[in-house]
């Protein structure tokens, strides 16, 4: 379903881009917006179908973007399913990237399917993994790192990874090596690439988060091209991380 990446900025702050992987008979998603979350604002694009987002940034310094988790078996499916798409507008107000990761725990989980949530701040990295079974986070300091997902099987788009770790290694942590790694296509492999393609699915669009220190942004690239940027000013009381 996407391929998710993140790197710090110098000399503060992080940027996070997600890779939208969709069947082609999906609707196409809105252009990124702002909302108001608990009195902070946000933005987020909005999926049609369920209504909520896989990707957002807070004016509270906080960005996350949320991945389908694909097991081998699959687990089963709730009888009356919420849609993923609700977890990212429910948790993204938190004042951190920890307390957003922790919020899921009081989400309605036994009705949704398999995910894992990426939320990210300029301390830590945090990934919420739900499994049906149970809800594990693993929490890391903010450094460079990609996820990777596949409606296909999460395991057959695994060497996502080991590019990301080569292009990280051979030309640094930038947002130009971030830029070409997400526009990354193998000729042979239109399946597990990053920039996806196969016949029944493609990558639907690349979504750019950013946190600075006076700013938030989010910028959003579809069928259409890049649209314009759109920018919050960051808030003063961001709580500190815990």
């Amino acid at each position: 379903m996407c391929t998710v990446t993140v790197i710090p900025l110098d000399p503060g702050g992080l940027r996070l881009v997600s890779n939208r992987d969709e069947l082609r008979t999906r609707p196409p998603s809105s252009t990124p917006r702002r909302h108001a979350l608990h009195g902070a604002g946000a933005l987020w694009p909005v999926d049609p179908t369920g209504g909520g987002t896989w990707i957002g940034v807070s004016e509270r310094g906080v960005a996350m973007s949320l991945l389908n988790l694909n097991l081998d078996p699959h687990p089963t499916l709730p009888r009356e399913p919420l849609s993923r798409g609700t977890v990212i507008t429910s948790v993204l107000h938190h004042g951190s990237a920890h307390d957003a990761a922790h919020a899921v725990r009081g989400l309605d989980l036994e009705r949704m399917n398999c995910f894992r949530l990426v939320c990210a701040d300029e301390e830590r990295v945090l990934c919420a993994r739900w499994d049906r079974s149970e809800l594990s986070i693993e929490e890391r300091a903010l450094a460079p790192v990609c996820f990777a997902s596949s409606g296909l099987g999460d395991h057959l788009v695994q060497g996502r990874l080991p590019l990301w770790a080569d292009m990280i290694e051979q030309c640094g942590a930038t947002p130009e090596t971030q830029d070409a790694f997400h526009a990354h296509a193998w000729p042979d492999m239109g399946f597990a690439s990053v920039l996806m393609a196969r016949e029944e699915a493609r990558t639907t669009s690349t979504t750019v988060t950013e946190i600075h220190t006076d700013r938030v942004s989010i910028a959003h690239r579809d069928d259409d091209g890049w649209h314009e940027q759109t920018h919050l000013t960051r808030r003063a009381d961001t709580p500190a991380a815990p």
